[in-house]
């Protein structure tokens, strides 16, 4: 079912590219980051479902026009922090030293209201400050993502995801890279479980709002990709391990 939703998908975004050029030359003009964010949702839609239908060359050349796109939107604007994560992910995935260090730096020095936060920003600020190489800060975004995960700051689904997130990132900022791997394996199978729900939800015929975007893992494999990056080889199983869904 996500294969088909995503063939679908490619179909109704071919025209995302475009757009997002078009919104961006408003955005300029009219100081708006919204008009810019509203034409990206469409990227990021055509992104994930050609990930789900694995076509990797267009996946790999659509990640770079994303991250440049994300790096554009760091200059102009001032993002929180949780609105250049797949951009981080995918610049660290795919080893653009010079994107990552700019999203980083663009989401570390952003000072957002915590009267918003959510799972995205915990895990953009630690991916940040793990670029950053500064271990006790990724440490303390870890720490507040898994003190949000049992406070009730979020619904059932980001807390369990929130609570394993948490340690898969204080794993790495430890440098326990073995534990971080378990971690990270464990977090992407509650991922992929509620993934499966609410695609079981549509194929009873229930009403889900999961979109493509929602279907792919992002952060997954940029902690993969700085594990290898802190030293760490990874053994075949655990390479396939990291490229179960949509890497």
């Amino acid at each position: 079912m996500a294969k088909e939703l995503a063939g679908q998908a490619v179909q109704d975004n071919q025209a995302a590219f475009s757009q997002m050029e078009r919104n961006w030359n408003i955005a300029r003009a009219s100081q708006d980051i919204t008009v810019a964010l509203a034409a990206r949702g469409g990227l990021f839609e055509w992104l994930a479902a050609i990930a789900i239908l694995g076509q990797v060359a267009d996946f790999e050349s659509g990640a770079k026009t994303v991250i440049q796109w994300g790096c554009k939107i760091a200059e102009a604007f001032r993002p929180a922090p949780e609105l250049l994560l797949v951009e981080l992910s995918l610049a660290i995935r795919f080893k653009d030293h010079v994107a990552r260090r700019q999203l980083a730096s663009a989401i570390l020095k952003s000072v957002p209201s915590d009267d918003f936060y959510n799972l995205e920003r915990g895990q953009s600020q630690a991916l940040a400050a793990l670029v950053d190489l500064d271990y006790d800060a990724a440490q303390r975004y870890a720490l507040r993502l898994y003190d949000a995960s049992t406070s009730g700051e979020f619904d059932k689904g980001d807390s369990v995801l929130a609570a394993a997130w948490a340690k898969v990132l204080r794993k790495l900022a430890q440098q326990d890279f073995r534990g971080c791997l378990d971690a990270l394996s464990l977090s992407h199978k509650e991922f992929m479980r509620q993934v499966d729900q609410e695609l079981g939800r549509l194929e009873r015929g229930t009403d889900s709002d999961i979109t493509m975007f929602d279907m792919v893992d992002w952060v997954e494999g940029a902690v993969a990709q700085l594990i290898v990056d802190f030293g760490y080889k990874l053994d075949h199983h655990n390479k396939r391990d990291s490229q179960e869904f949509g890497f």
